[in-house]
C-alpha cells in the first residue's frame, strides 16, 4: 500500500476516523495509549490555532498516523520515525503541484516538527520517559539545483525572466489583473497571505518601502486579516526599482478604476483589491500564476477541469490566443512572445518566495539581509532552506591553486 495518501481529503479522512474512534471512548492506561490516540488529542489541545493552520497541523499528522497510528506511544522508537521520514521520502505525490515528485523535504520536515512538538508534550504528560524525534535533527536528501530543496522549488534567472515579460505583457493586454502581486511575490519573497493583506498604507512608494504586518486567510467563509506570528515577520523591505514602476502603474490604473475617492479610505484598500475595492482572496493569486504558466507554453495544453466528470480538452495556441479580448497587435505581439521560449516549470506562490531569497544570494546578496527580507525568525533557518544555493556558490567560485587557470569546476 501507499505510504502517500493519494488526496489531501483522503489524508484528512484518516486524520477525521482516529478523532472519531478517540472521541468515543477515554484514554486507557498509558501504557496502552497508542501514537494516533495520543496524536488526536494532542491536536485537540491546539485551540489557540487558526482554522488553517489546525488544518495544517493535521494535516501533517495524517501522514505520521496513517503509519504509526496504531502503534503504542511508548513502543515507537527513533528508528520508527526514521523508518516514516524514509518513506514518505521515497515514494511519488500523486497529487497538487506535488504530483509525479518526490515528497518535498520541506513537507518531510513540517512531518517532523510535529512529531516533534507531540513528543515533546507525552513527555511532559509522562506518557513517554524521551522524545524519539528529538535527535533527528535535519532531512536528509541529495540536492539538485532546481527541485525538491527544504524551500521548494526555484526557477532559475533566465524562468523567472519568462514569467516576468508573460505576465507583464498578459498585464498590458488587460488580462491578468493580478500580475503585480505575482511579480510582487516573485521581486520581494512575501508569502502567499502577505502579499494579498498588503493595503496601500504598508506601501510607500514614494520612499520606496513596504511594510509587512498582516497575512490574509480564508476561515469560516470569510477572508480575515491577521497579525504575523512572530516579531522577525513584521519586517520593512525597500521596493526594488522594477517593482516600484509595476506599483506605480498598478496605483494609477486602481485610481482610474475607483474614481474619485477618499485618500484616507484609499489608504485602507487592499493593494491588490477586488474591482469593488475589497480583499481579494488568496487561492486567485495561485490561479493567476497557474494561468501565467500555461499562457508561457507555446504547444497545447490540457484545459483544466471547471467541474468533476467534464471532458478533458487539449487547447492549442492559436485558440488560447483568438479567445483573448484584444487588439490584432496586442495578440501578435503575445503570440510572438510565447513562441520565443519553452514552459514555465509549474510551481506555487510559495515557489516565488523561494525563487526570489535563491536569487538574491545568487546575486550575492548576504544571507543576513535575505534571512530579514525573508521575515525568517533566524538566520539559521535561511541557511537550512538555501544550503543547496551556497553548495552550488562554492563550485562556481572556487579556484584550483594547482589546476589549468581556464579550468571549470568538475
Amino acid at each position: 500500500e501507499s505510504g502517500i495518501c493519494p488526496r489531501k481529503g483522503l489524508a484528512e479522512d484518516n486524520l477525521a476516523e482516529v478523532r472519531t474512534q478517540f472521541l468515543h471512548g477515554q484514554l486507557a492506561d498509558p501504557s496502552t495509549v497508542t501514537f494516533g490516540e495520543y496524536a488526536v488529542k494532542w491536536l485537540e489541545r491546539q485551540r489557540h490555532l487558526r482554522p488553517s493552520t489546525h488544518r495544517m497541523y493535521g494535516y501533517e499528522l495524517s501522514y505520521a498516523i496513517k503509519h504509526l497510528g496504531n502503534i503504542k506511544l511508548r513502543d515507537i522508537k527513533r528508528a520508527h520515525i526514521v523508518n516514516l521520514l524514509d518513506t514518505l521520502g521515497s515514494q511519488v505525490m500523486v497529487s497538487g503541484l506535488g504530483k509525479d515528485k518526490l515528497m518535498s523535504t520541506r513537507t518531510l520536515g513540517m512531518v517532523r516538527g510535529r512529531l516533534r512538538t507531540v513528543f515533546a508534550e507525552a513527555v511532559q504528560d509522562e506518557i513517554v520517559r524521551s522524545d524519539p524525534v528529538a535527535s533527528i535533527k535535519t532531512i536528509k536528501r541529495r540536492y539538485s539545483a532546481t527541485d525538491e530543496e527544504t524551500g521548494g522549488i526555484a526557477l532559475d534567472f533566465p524562468e523567472a525572466n519568462r514569467l516576468r515579460d508573460i505576465g507583464a505583457l498578459l498585464s498590458e493586454c488587460g488580462v491578468c489583473r493580478l500580475w503585480p502581486a505575482v511579480f510582487t511575490a516573485m521581486t520581494i519573497g512575501l508569502r502567499r497571505g502577505e502579499v494579498m493583506a498588503l493595503r496601500w498604507k504598508d506601501v510607500d512608494v514614494e520612499r520606496g518601502q513596504i511594510s509587512v504586518r498582516h497575512t490574509l486567510s480564508f476561515n469560516a467563509g470569510k477572508l480575515e486579516l491577521h497579525p504575523l506570528k512572530t516579531a522577525k515577520s513584521n519586517r520593512k523591505i525597500p521596493i526594488p526599482k522594477s517593482l516600484h514602476n509595476v506599483l506605480v502603474a498598478h496605483r494609477a490604473a486602481m485610481q482610474r478604476e475607483a474614481g474619485e475617492r477618499d485618500a484616507t479610505i484609499f489608504a485602507d484598500t487592499p493593494v491588490f483589491a477586488t474591482e469593488l475595492g475589497t480583499y481579494t482572496h488568496p487561492d486567485n493569486l495561485s490561479r493567476t500564476l497557474a494561468s501565467i504558466i500555461d499562457w508561457s507554453n507555446p504547444a497545447p495544453i490540457q484545459r483544466r477541469k471547471e467541474r468533476k466528470g467534464d471532458p478533458e480538452v487539449i487547447v492549442p495556441l492559436e485558440k488560447r490566443l483568438l479567445a483573448v479580448r484584444v487588439s490584432d497587435q496586442a495578440r501578435d505581439r503575445l503570440a510572438q512572445l510565447i513562441r520565443a521560449g519553452a514552459a514555465v516549470p509549474l510551481i506555487s506562490p510559495h515557489d516565488l518566495r523561494h525563487t526570489a531569497g535563491t536569487l538574491m544570494l545568487r546575486r550575492r546578496m548576504p544571507i543576513e539581509v535575505v534571512s530579514r527580507i525573508l521575515g525568517h525568525a533566524s538566520i539559521s533557518i535561511t541557511m537550512n532552506v538555501y544550503r543547496h544555493v551556497s553548495e552550488s556558490e562554492k563550485r562556481i567560485t572556487l579556484v584550483d591553486l594547482f589546476g589549468d587557470e581556464d579550468a571549470e569546476p568538475i
